[in-house]
């Protein structure tokens, strides 16, 4: 399992990951690192398993995924 550091933070953002044999880009997200395992990951459209792609990529595994909000909506 890798470990986070600031190049996430630009890679995330430059919508150039593509999910495996698909030629559409990812969206760019909002990556802000808490620790070196933990981190802040926002998103404002996405596709099926989009995150875990995202952190896959960077030879990251997301063990815990838990989504803080959908939209305006804030969720516990």
């Amino acid at each position: 399992m890798g470990h986070f550091d600031d190049s996430e933070s630009a890679l995330f953002a430059s919508s150039t990951l593509k999910f495996k044999g698909d030629d559409k880009p990812l969206a760019s997200a909002e990556l802000q690192t808490l620790s070196e395992t933990e981190a802040l990951h926002c998103v404002t459209a996405s596709r099926y398993r989009h995150v875990r792609c995202m952190f896959a990529a960077t030879g990251n595994f997301i063990e815990v995924l838990r989504r803080g909000s959908l939209g305006d909506l804030c969720l516990p």
